[in-house]
């Protein structure tokens, strides 16, 4: 069984302690700069991708898909208050970019 991952520093941004998480028998860390979301009435689904090419899709109840909305909306809003900074969504990049 894997350890019981444990908080070994304070964020400096968000003030909250950072997990170390024991990289184990199930345990994937991957990088994603896109995603797909799909809804049924019980579950959402997202499937994550990396330039465009799916790597990695996952499913979980409306419930825990409202709570980790919550908890990136608060990680982001401390970020942007600490650090005095606006992160822009990827459509107003794409809005910035747009050639005449």
């Amino acid at each position: 069984m894997p350890e019981e991952s444990k908080p070994i520093a304070s964020n400096p941004v968000s003030g909250q302690n950072v997990v170390n998480i024991p990289i184990g028998f199930n345990t994937q860390i991957v990088y994603t700069n896109g995603a797909t979301i799909n809804m049924t009435q019980a579950d959402v689904q997202i499937s994550f991708s990396v330039n465009g090419r799916p790597i990695i899709a996952t499913a979980m109840p409306w419930p825990f898909a409202k709570n980790l909305q919550a908890s990136l909306l608060k990680a982001i809003s401390d970020y942007e208050r600490k650090t005095n900074s606006i992160i822009p969504d990827i459509n107003e990049i794409a809005e910035k970019l747009k050639m005449p």
